[in-house]
């Protein structure tokens, strides 16, 4: 990933930026907002944002519903955090388990993080395009990993 160039510093202590990732020029960054703030306007960016945050309070809700999840965070904007119990109190190692799986499934993927000392899985919804039917179907995926 590495990009030389005459103006880039010769010093090894310096980090630079292009080592580090294949986006190298962080200033095309605010070509997305522009355009979605150009096409959608400032009240359908507004929508789309909170169409996001109520999605992910459905899936929180849907999730805490179900047998052996523990949420931990409710939503603020558009992510809770929630863990798997576990039968013999070794809820980390069920949590990353269930997140294995998850992944493995292809349907969703959640990512696993460590949260005031315990392993959780982060719930966010992100993509503008997620709908209700893509909740239902979340929820009955982590259903299935939770007992496979």
């Amino acid at each position: 990933m590495t990009y030389l160039a005459s103006y880039f510093s010769a010093d090894d202590d310096v980090r630079q930026q292009v080592d580090w990732g294949p986006e190298w020029s962080r200033r095309g960054r605010g070509v997305p907002v522009y355009a979605a703030l150009r096409s959608l306007g400032r009240r359908g960016l507004g929508q789309m944002i909170d169409r996001c945050c109520e999605l992910t309070r459905r899936l929180i809700g849907g999730l805490g519903a179900l047998d052996g999840v523990e949420v931990l965070a409710e939503p603020i904007i558009n992510q809770g955090i929630v863990r798997f119990i576990a039968d013999d109190g070794d809820h980390d190692q069920r949590t990353d388990q269930v997140i294995e799986r998850l992944q493995k499934s292809g349907i969703t993927w959640f990512g696993g993080a460590n949260w005031k000392g315990r392993r959780v899985m982060r719930v966010p919804v992100l993509n503008w395009r997620t709908t209700q039917r893509d909740i239902d179907i979340t929820i009955d995926a982590v259903r299935n990993a939770l007992h496979p």
